[in-house]
């Protein structure tokens, strides 16, 4: 995409076809597929390279607790497969740390057992007959979402995360594109370009499955998990629906439960009074001795490193060197 302004709308106003299109029939792009029978559920998630890289580390070192992404993957694409299905994975390509996010999950299904299964495929194209062996679960890297078209046997498919360029080199476009390197830069622009550019990434890799195949009109049956976070003002899921005319869209429900705000609350304040209740020689206590004390054994590991954090936050008395927290004494502010 090089339009400033990459929504649908626009994109269909620059192509002559599409033009004429909406003349004579007054359809839009969206109009000539019926999507019926997809069916999408989006997980309100980060699943950037970090979070997709750690959560993996996690579920191979047996760490993996309510809220990891991979914990959630690993149970859907049971749950598929065991339906009969063959399931399609779009995950980032590198992380951050230039390892293979492809191949470490790949890594995580094979812990799961899930690795090596294969699938009889009678290939919906006429013209061909006789059932062709396939694998049953495959993992593909943003990068090939636009380049292949073997994979539309598949009648699931899950994004872990969705592709998206850097703010810098967003703003560095636009300025290529005005051909002035002190143009402005709008942060709003920017977050509708990416969230454009995303849905765009998004539709080619979910197109790869069975939903390409179109039936007197209508795609063939589909079911798709999408793994990402939905911010004000960057709402990829609203983008997308338009673009799915008849499309049912649920939100995913979690099988390991994370605390909720709510809890983690109650939890941090639980935590600020557990620590007046320490005698006054005690400098250093163990995170994980604060969590037993109160009960909380139950809760992600995760999310209580996030409720120790918001505690550090809200008070000057203790702070975080590891896994101890740390009473500040006089001498540590100079006195």
């Amino acid at each position: 995409l090089t339009q400033l302004d990459t929504t649908i709308q626009n994109l269909e106003a620059a192509h002559p076809l599409l033009l004429e299109l909406h003349r004579q029939h007054r359809k839009h792009l969206a109009d000539l597929k019926d999507c019926s029978d997809l069916h999408f559920l989006h997980w309100n998630k980060g699943a950037g390279k970090e979070v997709v890289w750690s959560d993996c580390e996690e579920y191979l070192t047996d760490k993996a607790e309510g809220g990891n992404v991979i914990l959630e993957v690993i149970e859907q694409v049971k749950q598929w497969t065991a339906e009969g299905r063959a399931v399609l994975l779009w995950t980032h390509k590198r992380g951050t740390n230039g390892k293979d996010l492809g191949e470490i999950l790949r890594q995580c299904l094979v812990k799961a057992g899930l690795d090596g299964k294969r699938f009889q495929v009678v290939n919906p194209y006429q013209g061909k007959s006789g059932p062709i062996s396939k694998e049953q679960i495959v993992v593909e890297t943003y990068g090939r979402h636009d380049a292949s078209n073997q994979y539309s046997y598949c009648s699931a498919v899950v994004h872990v995360g969705v592709q998206q360029r850097e703010d810098l080199d967003l703003s560095g476009a636009i300025c290529g594109q005005k051909r002035d390197l002190q143009t402005g830069i709008d942060p709003a622009k920017v977050r509708s370009i990416r969230c454009a550019e995303r849905a765009v990434e998004f539709q080619q890799s979910n197109g790869r499955g069975q939903s390409r195949i179109t039936r007197n009109g209508r795609a063939l049956p589909q079911v798709t998990l999408g793994i990402w976070k939905d911010y004000q003002g960057e709402n990829l899921t609203e983008l997308l629906k338009p673009w799915y005319r008849g499309a049912t869209w649920e939100r995913y429900q979690p099988r390991f439960t994370e605390a909720s705000e709510d809890i983690s609350s109650t939890l941090v304040q639980k935590v600020a009074a557990h620590m007046t209740t320490l005698p006054e020689d005690v400098v250093c206590v163990g995170s994980k001795t604060v969590k037993r004390c109160l009960r909380a054994e139950g809760i992600a590991r995760r999310t209580w490193s996030r409720i120790v954090r918001q505690f550090i936050d809200q008070q000057n008395t203790w702070k975080l060197e590891g896994q101890m927290l740390v009473k500040q004494t006089a001498e540590a502010f100079g006195f």
